[in-house]
């Protein structure tokens, strides 16, 4: 597994345990849904993909894995509380630059956000041309940040099976460069008629949860 790394967290807080078995739960779910055959793997990709043979979902979630069994990659844990999104993205199209919000929004508002994640522009680090939506921006480089915030930092009990879906949700960002279409397990089967469920990072979250339920 990738190695964890915790970032502005106070130490009364138990987040570190909270998150390295989240992780580890991440990992052995992963493993599952590796296999084509398991008739639970099968189940959780009809569930939330609409199709058992899908082969951009099993590219998508073979890469996911590849990268959470990557022991030479860390994945920064950042307390987000106090912090603001500062940027706009094109749900349509991830390979879009964001653009910045001519207002930050408020603390306030940030307090029902439970975790983010900052594009780049770059699949490897290495890319010369332009961005399009041919090139989706993939997270893959070792310092992957991802920003925990109020909802998930300030709870008054630690939601392992949350923990667990918005980890996966977020890595789907990072690594398959997925778009946050809708949020929450009935407005994302809606996506499943269009297609969009194969880009939108909820449905990746909840098909893991199915996969180790």
């Amino acid at each position: 597994m990738f190695k964890i790394k915790l970032e502005g967290f106070p130490n009364y807080r138990p987040f570190e345990a909270a998150i390295r078995s989240a992780c580890e739960v991440v990992e052995q779910w992963s493993e599952l849904a590796q296999y084509i055959t398991r008739p639970q793997t099968r189940k959780a990709m009809v569930e939330w993909f609409g199709d058992a043979d899908n082969g951009e979902v099993w590219a998508n979630v073979g890469r996911l894995d590849k990268v959470i069994r990557d022991t030479g990659r860390t994945v920064t844990f950042v307390n987000a509380v106090g912090k603001v999104i500062r940027v706009q993205y094109n749900p349509d199209n991830i390979a879009q630059a964001p653009s910045f919000l001519e207002k930050a929004p408020d603390l306030s508002e940030m307090e029902g956000v439970a975790a983010w994640v900052y594009p780049t522009d770059t699949r490897d680090g290495n890319r010369t041309g332009p961005v399009s939506s041919s090139t989706p921006l993939f997270h893959t480089g070792s310092g992957m940040r991802l920003y925990l915030g109020y909802q998930t930092v300030m709870s008054a009990t630690i939601d392992h099976l949350e923990l667990v879906q918005t980890i996966y949700h977020e890595l789907s960002h990072k690594v398959i460069g997925t778009n946050d279409h809708e949020y929450g397990r009935d407005e994302s089967k809606s996506l499943i008629p269009d297609g969009r469920a194969i880009k939108n990072a909820d449905n990746y979250g909840y098909f893991l949860l199915s996969v180790g339920s």
